[in-house]
């Protein structure tokens, strides 16, 4: 699996608002403006639990919320949704969703928007920095930076920019690998097989090089939430 997408919200830090609505998604009956917004295949039977991380990286289950913000726990939600706290900043990880599925439009992108508006009202924040789980911004996240703050690691010439999205990933030919039809008689090459094959070596006709998502540089979207967005 490819870099999955985590949108970073600004909030207010830990206050009573921010533990019921942490109550609501603890609840093994799951809120009805979620899965009216997640309406996919999820695992029933699975409830939401918290995770903690111990100190060689392993993860364990816990019995109880822990003391928050902790940014080694992790609320686990049925709807395949990771959440970690921190003092001013709640990760949302769609663990499941690659950042090249998240890039085309068509597909579950106005999805996942819904579902981060739903967050962002629902801990009452007023922005967010949508990401990937490999990106700088996101290891300063778990690296105890607060929202916004610019990681020591950027570039100097990227220091306070606002990347979109779609400058810090690019589809790019893989010359590696290529598919090819599984037969002379078959044209479609979507029922193929992937094989490596050498750079310096003409490639037989009918193949093709598959696109992955190259990671350029840095960057994540910013959205501001408002009255008027919250409410469309």
């Amino acid at each position: 699996m490819g870099t999955s997408v985590a949108a970073l919200l600004h909030y207010g830090g830990i206050n009573q608002g921010v533990l019921d609505a942490i109550t609501i998604l603890e609840s093994p009956t799951r809120p009805s403006e979620l899965l009216k917004i997640l309406d996919y295949p999820r695992n029933t039977n699975k409830k939401p639990y918290w995770e903690h991380f111990t100190a060689d990286e392993n993860t364990v289950v816990i019995e109880s919320r822990p003391t928050l913000p902790d940014l080694d726990a992790i609320l686990q939600l049925p709807e395949q949704l990771w959440l970690t706290f921190g003092r001013d900043t709640i990760e949302i990880h769609f663990i499941m969703i690659e950042m090249k599925i998240f890039m085309q439009p068509r597909n579950l992108q106005p999805v996942m928007m819904d579902a981060i508006k739903y967050f962002c009202v629902l801990f009452d924040s007023p922005e967010c920095n949508i990401t990937s789980d490999e990106s700088i911004e996101y290891y300063a996240f778990h690296e105890g930076d607060l929202f916004g703050a610019t990681p020591s690691r950027v570039d100097e010439e990227e220091k306070g920019k606002i990347i979109p999205l779609a400058d810090i990933y690019v589809p790019y030919p893989d010359p590696h690998i290529i598919m090819q039809p599984q037969s002379e008689q078959e044209s479609d090459v979507k029922t193929g097989q992937y094989v490596l094959w050498k750079r310096d070596e003409p490639q037989p006709d009918g193949c093709i090089n598959p696109l992955y998502w190259k990671k350029k540089k840095s960057g994540y979207l910013h959205i501001i939430f408002d009255e008027k967005t919250a409410s469309s």
